[in-house]
């Protein structure tokens, strides 16, 4: 459990990051609350309070994968000069495999997919980070209340940096969501483009590395178990795309 900050009596502050406080029930009015009161003698008299910093969950959900690969079978066939097509299929899988691979490391998305943002709450200073990137348009924002009934927010006027890492979206008074764990959802499009063209050269280099390197160890290693290891300069055409975090 995360160090709580205790104000002593006396020292209460006017408004908290989650909203008006009320002294007479000791609550956080129009969020969940985050400060704990001591009531001394069953009265309203707040003795102590403690702050408790909950870090914000995040669930990222694949709803529509790309439709293509950044880098195409002829490609690969040419990087290792194989003329017949006798190992296609295995080719084909291990292009999808290299491309999520690369993707789990960077936090990228190469091609363009849709995905879905779950969140329990609003960031206190209103500005969503999304880690996925680049985030090319917001389709949609959806906000549950007690009910579990979904509740559309409006996208007018919003602020969207989709190639900002992490990007950032800013709505414009978005609704306080009832619904405890996953009360929000944000439906969006991120990639660099529909077709391999659009992906930076580097990022396809360091995919035909890496299929040639599983394509090697096809004998040892079952397409199931890959990838079971990386080919020496793959971290060096990727390093610049991951995302640091101080």
């Amino acid at each position: 459990m995360p160090s709580p900050i205790c104000l002593p009596h006396g020292c209460l502050p006017p408004l908290s990051p989650f909203g008006d406080i009320s002294p007479s029930r000791g609550e956080v009015v129009g969020r969940k609350p985050h400060y704990l009161p001591f009531i001394r003698d069953g009265s309203a008299v707040l003795t102590g309070l403690l702050l408790f910093r909950r870090k914000q969950t995040m669930t990222y959900i694949l709803t529509t994968p790309p439709t293509a690969e950044p880098i195409t079978l002829v490609e690969v066939k040419a990087h290792l000069r194989l003329d017949d097509d006798h190992e296609d299929a295995l080719l084909a899988s291990l292009i999808n495999t290299a491309r999520e691979h690369l993707e789990r490391e960077t936090g990228l998305c190469l091609l363009s997919q849709s995905w879905r943002l779950c969140i329990d709450a609003w960031p206190r200073d209103g500005i969503l980070k999304i880690v996925k990137y680049p985030v090319q348009a917001i389709q949609n924002v959806v906000v549950y209340d007690q009910t579990g009934a979904p509740v559309e927010v409006s996208l007018e006027d919003h602020l969207l940096d989709g190639e900002g890492r992490p990007a950032r979206l800013w709505l414009r008074d978005p609704p306080v969501p009832g619904q405890v764990i996953n009360g929000i959802e944000i439906e969006f499009v991120a990639g660099f483009g529909e077709s391999g063209v659009e992906v930076p050269d580097g990022l396809k280099r360091a995919m035909l590395l890496h299929v040639a390197f599983m394509f090697a160890y096809r004998g040892v290693v079952s397409l199931e178990q890959q990838p079971a290891g990386v080919p020496d300069g793959y971290e060096r055409l990727i390093g610049s795309y991951r995302l640091r975090r101080l």
